[in-house]
């Protein structure tokens, strides 16, 4: 199995986007983005989508392999 990692901190920091702010706008709280960013929980598809809509970028560039 292929793991991973999500790169939606650094993302949301090199756009100035505030996590807070972030969660705020995609309907997630703070606690469960923690959760993905330590690979502790998965995000749907659909919250990816909202958080890639909102950082401007494709769902795929949240990831590196």
């Amino acid at each position: 199995m292929l793991l991973m990692k999500l790169l939606i901190k650094q993302m949301a920091q090199d756009r100035n986007v505030s996590l807070q702010q972030l969660c705020s706008d995609v309907g997630i709280s703070y606690r469960v983005l923690t959760k993905y960013h330590n690979n502790e929980s998965s995000p749907t598809l659909n919250t990816l989508i909202k958080i890639a809509d909102r950082l401007g970028c494709k769902v795929q560039d949240l990831f590196v392999a």
